[in-house]
Formats: structure tokens, C-alpha cells, sequence
């Protein structure tokens, strides 16, 4: 604790913030700061006078216009007003404005290696899940994640030879939200020697049916 791979915050060290805490940083920043107010660290706040932001600023956003000379021009970074003063920026250094695109989530900007043209647009955003919804997941698959979230997953894996009707690796046992493996190995030892005998029994048969064995495994594990 309080130790980096490549520095060390000791009793009386300063610590320059640099940076203006975004809306999705604050949280990491506040944590970061009182572990380094922990280790002893003293804290220099920002100063916005000679903190210089990590964008280009609207002169060096016309000169990268001028020295790219693009024919299209899309703003595809900031909130939609910031995307706006771009296109601006962008007709003021010579851009033709039916050139210049802005675009939302969804739109879609087709290009035939001649011309770009905005003329599609597919479905996006957020889908609120709830069974009844249109754009749902469906019933089918909400109940199987629910299946999933209380009764977790139990997996059989069992490789297959059969040419020679045996097994040649497995079973092996995958569980996941089922049980504690390191508390549970005698249940799972017994599941693996329940599967082996199963699948064994199957493979004897004159006509292997996979339905059939796969069915029997669940029947049978579930028991357990």
C-alpha cells in the first residue's frame, strides 16, 4: 500500500494535481488523493492558469484543418454544442458544408469510395430490460438468466473418440455460482464418475443416440 512500480510517496513529498477532475473522474481522483494524503504526501490543488488542457484549442484545430485539406469532415468527440463549433471551424477553413457531417448514435454514413453520403440509420442506445418491452431480450432469455443468477451453471465436458466408441478426455467439470469447488471436490468427483459412466454406457449401445446420453446426464447430475 501506498507504493507504485516506479515511485514511492514518502513522509513530506509534494504532489502536484495537474489535471481539472472530469464528471467520470472525481471518484478515482478523490480515492487517489487521500491515499497519497495517507502515505504522507502534501497535496498542491489545481491552478486552471497554468493547468493547459489535453485538447487542441480552436487555432490549432484550424491549423490541423489546413495542413489535412479534408474534403469530408466529420466531428466525432465532445457533447453535440463542442461537435457544432467544430463543424463551424471547419466551413471557416474551407470545407464545403454539405461535406460536413454531424452525426448521432444510430446514423449511419455510407461511402462508395467517391462520395460519402448520410442516408441509413439503425436502431441504438439503451434497452431497458423488463420481459414486456418491445426490443427486448425476451422471455425465453430472461428466465434462463434468471435460472443462472439463483442456481448458477454446472458444465459436463467430456471429448469424445467415436470412431472407437470411448472416451478420450474427460469429464471434466466447470461450475460457476453452483457450488464452493475447494468446499464441494467429493460432489464433483462424484459428478464427474456419474458422467463417465453414463457416457460409457451409451457408447456401448448399437446406435448411439447424443439426445439420449445428454438427457440422462442431466437426469442423473441433477439427482445428486
Amino acid at each position: 500500500q501506498h507504493k507504485h512500480k516506479i515511485m514511492n510517496i514518502e513522509e513530506g513529498d509534494s504532489v502536484f494535481l495537474a489535471i481539472t477532475a472530469s464528471a467520470n473522474m472525481e471518484v478515482i481522483i478523490a480515492n487517489t488523493l487521500n491515499e497519497l494524503v495517507r502515505a504522507g504526501a502534501h497535496i498542491i490543488p489545481n491552478n486552471k492558469k497554468i493547468h493547459a488542457s489535453s485538447h487542441g484549442c480552436m487555432e490549432e484545430l484550424k491549423m490541423m484543418i489546413n495542413i489535412m485539406k479534408p474534403e469530408y469532415f466529420i466531428p466525432v468527440q465532445g457533447e453535440f454544442k463542442m461537435q457544432i463549433a467544430h463543424a463551424k471551424l471547419a466551413a471557416e477553413a474551407g470545407v464545403a458544408p454539405e461535406k460536413i457531417f454531424l452525426v448521432e448514435k444510430g446514423d449511419v454514413i455510407n461511402y462508395n469510395g467517391k462520395d460519402m453520403i448520410l442516408n441509413e440509420k439503425v436502431n441504438s442506445g439503451n434497452i431497458l430490460i423488463d420481459g414486456i418491452g418491445i426490443g427486448d431480450v425476451g422471455n425465453i432469455v430472461l428466465r434462463d438468466r434468471h435460472l443462472l443468477a439463483e442456481d448458477g451453471i454446472f458444465i459436463a465436458v467430456v471429448t469424445l473418440d467415436p470412431k472407437n466408441r470411448r472416451i478420450a478426455a474427460g469429464p471434466e467439470i466447470q461450475s460457476r455460482g453452483f457450488v464452493y469447488v475447494r468446499e464441494s471436490e467429493d460432489l464433483l468427483r462424484e459428478a464427474e464418475e456419474k458422467v463417465r459412466e453414463i457416457v460409457e454406457a451409451g457408447l456401448q449401445e448399437k446406435r448411439i443416440e447424443w439426445s439420449e446420453i445428454k438427457q440422462n446426464m442431466r437426469d442423473q447430475i441433477s439427482k445428486l
